[in-house]
């Protein structure tokens, strides 16, 4: 699960995410359903990453900026945000809940 809560500000809103997830888990349980793309994402929402296909998988929450640019913040890292365009490698989703 994960929890999100926001805080407006007069310049900002600043966001804390935190990640209660067993990833390693939820990569095994999933892993042989996944397709896997090296194209990156262009629709927000969450995804699996890995930099070489041998790696687990991580988290992350792909997003567009008000600079109409797309960044990805990974699960375990809440503060730091990541150009999509600067992450090479395989991509899964985005992520739908199971029914």
């Amino acid at each position: 699960d994960s929890v999100t809560a926001s805080v407006n500000t007069t310049h900002a809103q600043v966001q804390f995410r935190i990640c209660h997830l067993d990833l390693a888990a939820m990569a095994n349980k999933n892993q042989r359903a996944m397709t896997w793309t090296t194209e990156k994402p262009t629709v927000p929402g969450w995804y699996w990453y890995k930099k070489h296909e041998s790696n687990t998988p991580s988290l992350v929450e792909v997003y567009m900026a008000l600079n109409n640019a797309w960044y990805g913040r990974f699960c375990d890292e809440h503060a730091r945000r990541y150009a999509i365009s600067s992450l090479d490698g395989h991509w899964q989703g985005p992520l739908e809940p199971e029914e």
